[in-house]
């Protein structure tokens, strides 16, 4: 039954990455998130400690990674290399790793495809009140999104794998 399985939430990005341990669709344990470094001078290699032990210690049933939605680009290749890491880090533990869309985020959110993402971060904001000072205002579309917007994407993302059927606002 996966609305109540402890799984652990990541969101690749360019240069960083999110992640959120969720022990159910109503209890966030741990979250946090990182810049991406290189080995040496090769770019790319994940060799991040901290999503590393989170991964150890929370012992997760299963990993869930939000699909990227950008293929084929140099972006998208570094991504790929870094979630053949995380594939590889979970299964040394015999966990399964899990792909999830944006689009199946958006309709676990009952939200149109056109939606902003702040409307989802709203959402897991009034569901996880320890989170509601990390809100990042609505921004324009000219501005750069705030780093603390990766959070509340893998929340969603966990939370999209959890209950696909649908998003509540409140602990059920």
């Amino acid at each position: 039954m996966r609305n109540t399985e402890r799984i652990m939430a990541i969101d690749l990005r360019r240069s960083r990455f999110g992640y959120a341990v969720l022990d159910g669709p109503n209890v966030l344990l741990e979250w946090g998130s990182g810049e991406m470094w290189a080995n040496g001078k090769k770019r790319g290699e994940f060799k991040n400690t901290r999503l590393r032990s989170a991964l150890r210690v929370s012992s997760p049933a299963t990993v869930v990674v939000r699909r990227s939605q950008y293929r084929g680009s140099l972006d998208s290749l570094l991504k790929d290399r870094l979630l053949r890491q995380i594939k590889r880090d979970a299964s040394g533990y015999s966990i399964p790793v899990a792909m999830i869309s944006q689009d199946d985020i958006r309709r676990a959110f009952h939200l149109p495809k056109r939606a902003s993402k702040y409307r989802i971060a709203s959402v897991v904001a009034r569901k996880f009140p320890e989170l509601r000072a990390k809100l990042p205002v609505t921004r324009k579309a000219w501005e750069p999104e705030l780093h603390s917007m990766i959070i509340f994407d893998t929340i969603a993302t966990g939370l999209a794998y959890l209950r696909p059927d649908g998003v509540s606002e409140t602990p059920e």
